[in-house]
């Protein structure tokens, strides 16, 4: 049957907040009568999520009674985790509802779930209430309930738990969700020191599941300016994570293909400016990035010993080597983490400068023709293309600043190729031939 046009309307009216319960009931039974193929299209072209999350669903779902409706129809746990998630999502959405929410009993399952005595329960919740984290009301909530400290109990004595290697990666997981929120209650001056002990061991284990998930946690607590401050202090000699960097150039220098490309994901957080950075702190972060690329690459190293900042540069040279040599791999996944990372070095001065003067980098970043054997050549295309703009937005910001040793990014003939091929697009000119039909005989 052909898709009614009066699915795409109700969605709209919706999704715009001016739809109610027999709204979102009509659409559901329209919904139900297509096949596949033709849910797959509804999908593509609307945002489903959107419209249920701004249906008015105020006086119908959070009414006080609505766990005690749903508790009889919830006969397995996946079913509450399912609702649990329903209301999660409800209050990303429309965190006003958030006290409603609460009230309605919907978080209950939750609470539950993260306080159950069996560990591989607590587990299953964990994810969820990490989510639920993300919001400020959301972090402060579960705060107040005391989930924090239970939680960070059972953690630090998952050492001693059979179960250990199993539940580790989650929880490391969910700290490092709250650290990246207050890095400095979770790693820094205000810390109790625990969760810093627990990602300075994971970061050692022999299990690699357990260290790559303290890597990637690490890395997310580095996307934001206050969490760079604090991991800078924990990086230095003598530091809890004095030895983390290093580490991870060896994963990416050493490691097998799976490994290899979520440690060079790593690189995309740890290297690249945060948002929200004023200009004041510009200069002290593309240090501290630069410093970090170094300590990195060069075991037992002292950055402070350099006479300036372009000596400094210089050796972050294997750094460069090694994902220039990854970028030229046959490995899709691999040369897409590359990308990502080399689009986080160019968002830093000393990133720009140094590709453009490794010997060949900068040349393969221009050249779209390396990425066409690929099935998925346009993902490949596009991150040099957004390579490329980084790089000149880079440029433009420091060329303007007072800052005399990151001002000289590149020559007029690199900034005339990056421009060029800004400029011709993801693919670049294109040159048609003529054909001429010759009449047989």
């Amino acid at each position: 049957m052909a898709i009614p046009d009066e699915v795409f309307d109700l969605v709209s009216k919706v999704s715009n907040g001016n739809g109610n319960l027999e709204d979102y009931e009509r659409i559901c039974l329209i919904l139900s009568n297509l096949t596949t193929t033709e849910l797959s299209s509804v999908f593509q072209k609307c945002d489903i999520l959107k419209a249920l999350m701004s249906i008015d669903l105020h006086d119908n779902v959070l009414g006080p009674n609505v766990v005690g409706a749903l508790n009889p129809l919830c006969s397995k746990s996946e079913h509450l985790i399912r609702v649990s998630e329903f209301a999660v999502h409800l209050v990303s959405k429309q965190p006003e509802l958030f006290k409603d929410v609460e009230n309605s009993g919907l978080f209950q399952p939750i609470l539950d779930g993260l306080n159950s005595r069996d560990p591989l329960v607590r587990l299953n919740w964990l994810e969820l209430g990490k989510l639920l984290t993300v919001s400020e009301t959301g972090y402060h909530f579960l705060n107040r309930q005391g989930v924090f400290s239970r939680l960070l109990d059972d953690l630090y004595s998952s050492a001693s738990d059979p179960l250990g290697d199993l539940l580790l990666p989650g929880y490391i997981g969910f700290f490092g969700s709250l650290a990246k929120r207050d890095p400095d209650h979770w790693l820094g001056s205000k810390s109790d020191g625990r969760f810093k002990n627990v990602l300075s061991d994971a970061v050692d284990n022999n299990a690699i599941s357990i260290s790559m998930v303290a890597f990637e946690s690490i890395s997310c607590i580095a996307t934001t300016p206050t969490g760079r401050i604090t991991l800078d202090k924990l990086f230095a000699k003598g530091g809890s994570f004095d030895s983390v960097l290093n580490k991870l150039f060896v994963f990416i220098s050493n490691s097998p293909t799976e490994i290899c490309t979520r440690a060079v994901e790593c690189y995309s957080f740890l290297l690249r400016r945060p948002d929200g950075i004023d200009s004041e702190g510009l200069f002290a972060d593309a240090v501290l990035s630069l410093n970090w690329a170094i300590i990195s690459c060069q075991k037992s190293i002292d950055t402070t010993n350099s006479n300036s900042v372009e000596d400094k540069e210089l050796l972050i040279a294997p750094l460069l080597k090694r994902l220039y040599s990854l970028a030229t791999q046959p490995f899709f996944e691999v040369r897409v983490a590359v990308f990502k990372a080399i689009d986080a070095i160019v968002t830093q001065p000393w990133g720009v400068r140094q590709i453009t003067r490794q010997p060949g980098f900068f040349e393969y970043l221009l050249n779209r023709q390396t990425e066409l054997g690929f099935p998925d050549k346009i993902q490949l295309v596009q991150a040099k293309l957004d390579i490329m703009n980084n790089m000149l937005k880079t440029y433009k910001v420091w060329s303007c600043s007072e800052c005399k040793s990151f001002q000289n990014l590149i020559d007029r003939q690199q900034l005339k190729l990056i421009q060029l091929y800004i400029k011709e697009g993801l693919w670049g000119v294109v040159k048609s031939e003529a054909a001429v039909a010759l009449e047989p005989g």
